[in-house]
């Protein structure tokens, strides 16, 4: 189980302090290329996917740097048999750097999804999911992957769909607001 990770971004964006526990997370959700040996150093946005997503994030970091201010983001990290409600905290530090913790606030089971599992083969359909709360976009509706994938019929499908990072409008709403006060 997930208690919390820690790390910073300098002044530029490079990925600097990686926290106890980084590797093991990495490991644990069959991502070893995202080791701490091989990602400190090299710039956040390689990491952060969709330029949606990576919007709101400059937004909150421009935020963070300019105010001093402390925020909390919420989102989720779910995996294939996980659902992970997460809290991103983001404070200011010297010469613009920004130290980030990701604390789970709660953990549940899933039972397996296989439109996350990084395993499973993918057919060229693209379904637009949203990078924090995980809901995804099918028939014009944002739910809960497996709603929209049962409603689909993707349920049944040996490769479900590849999924493109957006930010749906409510967490576009939401970071707004986060970015407008001090939380």
């Amino acid at each position: 189980m997930l208690g919390s990770l820690s790390y910073a971004i300098d002044g530029s964006d490079l990925l600097a302090d990686l926290g106890v526990g980084w590797d093991e997370f990495a490991l644990r959700n069959d991502a070893p290329e995202l080791a701490a040996e091989r990602v400190v150093g090299l710039p956040i946005w390689g990491f952060i996917h969709g330029e949606e997503t990576r919007e709101v994030y400059r937004r909150l970091f421009e935020w963070v740097r300019a105010s001093d201010a402390r925020i909390a983001v919420p989102f989720r990290c779910d995996s294939p048999d996980l659902f992970r409600f997460m809290r991103l905290e983001l404070s200011a530090g010297g010469d613009g750097r920004i130290a980030i913790q990701s604390v789970l606030e709660l953990e549940k089971p899933r039972r397996h999804l296989s439109l996350l599992d990084r395993a499973v083969g993918r057919s060229e359909e693209e379904l637009p999911a949203c990078s924090f709360c995980k809901r995804v976009l099918a028939q014009g509706r944002w739910s809960e992957p497996e709603v929209a994938l049962a409603a689909t019929g993707w349920a049944a499908c040996a490769h479900p769909p590849l999924t493109r990072e957006v930010v749906c409008e409510q967490c576009q709403l939401m970071a707004k607001g986060l970015s407008r006060s001090e939380a």
